[in-house]
């Protein structure tokens, strides 16, 4: 009975492993596709920490391979979320090898492959006038005239980008940048109705609205006015004061006739 207490007493410091895990269902693909293949499922986080999870999609067709990626989703253990892959093989007909894969806290789990099948040829279309509204390091704010989906085409290299949904002419795209430079750019094609209907290429630095273009050249002729003004008003000071004869004295021209 004496040992009780001091038994009881007795604390233990046990340390439970974090674990990173991941289920995804639900996967849907078509086997054969026009223009655009859609690849969607359900993620969800069945670790015991939060991560950043998104689906990575590996296409090879011909002798070329493509990387797209999903948009990246936050969750906490037990949270879930539908995420989606869109892609477009440009010029090219024939089988596509697919192999899909989810990312997250660092790793990369393989999930699924299978082929697809494309029986039309896309090509780029016209170009499409887009403006950047806004831009940072990791998205940016675009206006463009038509369209219900950007589809990323061409990226610089190790970026990851996906789809972006046009609401109301306006879309936020997403990048993932190791190193962001404002000064790289982004091709998506733009989709209607599961139809390619041009390509648009973005800038990740804010451009001016046309009215701001027009502001800031009013301005700027009105900043030379303002100086040529200034400075017609000094030299008709200094005129008047005399003092302009004494900083620009008279020469008397010397005569060159001969004698």
């Amino acid at each position: 009975m004496l040992l009780l207490p001091a038994a009881s007493g007795l604390t233990f410091d046990v340390e439970v492993a974090e674990l990173t895990d991941h289920s995804i269902k639900d996967i849907n693909y078509s086997e054969e596709v026009e223009n655009v293949q859609e690849i969607d499922g359900t993620v969800e986080n069945i670790g015991s920490i939060g991560c950043t999870y998104r689906l990575k999609a590996e296409f090879e067709q011909g002798n070329q391979s493509f990387e797209r990626f999903s948009s990246p989703y936050s969750l906490w253990q037990g949270d879930y979320s539908f995420m989606d892959i869109n892609y477009i093989p440009m010029n090219y007909t024939g089988t596509v090898d697919t192999n899909l894969s989810v990312t997250y806290c660092g790793q990369e789990k393989p999930v699924d492959n299978f082929s697809f099948n494309v029986t039309e040829k896309t090509l780029p279309e016209q170009e499409m006038k887009s403006r950047t509204v806004e831009a940072s390091e990791k998205n940016a704010e675009i206006e463009i005239e038509g369209g219900e989906v950007l589809v990323p085409e061409q990226k610089p290299s190790y970026w990851k980008t996906s789809s972006a949904e046009i609401v109301n002419n306006t879309a936020e795209i997403e990048y993932d940048a190791p190193i962001f430079d404002p000064g790289e750019t982004i091709t998506y094609s733009v989709v209607e109705n599961g139809s390619v209907i041009g390509r648009t290429e973005v800038g990740l630095e804010a451009e001016p609205t046309l009215m701001e273009e027009l502001w800031e050249q009013r301005m700027k002729i009105l900043g030379g006015l303002l100086i040529l003004s200034i400075l017609g008003n000094v030299l008709l000071f200094m005129k008047n004061r005399g003092l302009l004869e004494r900083l620009v004295p008279e020469y008397e021209i010397p005569d060159l006739k001969r004698e």
